[in-house]
């Protein structure tokens, strides 16, 4: 009985120090990985032929990607490295009309890729 009653007490006492309401985290659906910590890089540029504004993306393998500024609606080249097919996607969060791509990748997307593209997943192949 006595041990009941020390269960009760010991619950009481744990529900009175978490009951207070805890501070929003922010969540990121999409973040980049650092370069060193990427399974691989995704080249993609503003311009053809790989010109214009570049990065290469840092990218794990299975996840989606968002594209930021200034590359959101904005690439015209992709090239993904050797021994990964990508995807690349016209809406965020993967989602939509998409192709596929492996290295090389394109030099000069075509309608409706170009200057549409808003995110990305690879896979090794």
């Amino acid at each position: 009985m006595l041990s009941n009653v020390l269960k009760a007490l010991a619950v009481a006492t744990a529900l009175a120090f978490t009951t207070g309401q805890a501070a929003p985290v922010e969540i990121k659906a999409v973040a980049e990985p650092l370069t060193s910590q990427a399974d691989g890089t995704l080249k993609v540029c503003t311009g053809i032929n790989f010109t214009g504004t570049c990065s290469n993306s840092g990218f794990t393998v299975a996840t989606c990607f968002n594209f930021i500024a200034p590359f959101n609606d904005s690439i015209e080249s992709i090239q993904p490295p050797s021994g990964f097919v990508c995807l690349a996607f016209i809406d965020a969060n993967c989602q939509g009309q998409n192709f596929q791509t492996t290295n090389p990748g394109f030099s000069s997307l075509n309608p409706p890729f170009v200057n549409s593209l808003s995110s990305f997943e690879c896979f090794h192949q």
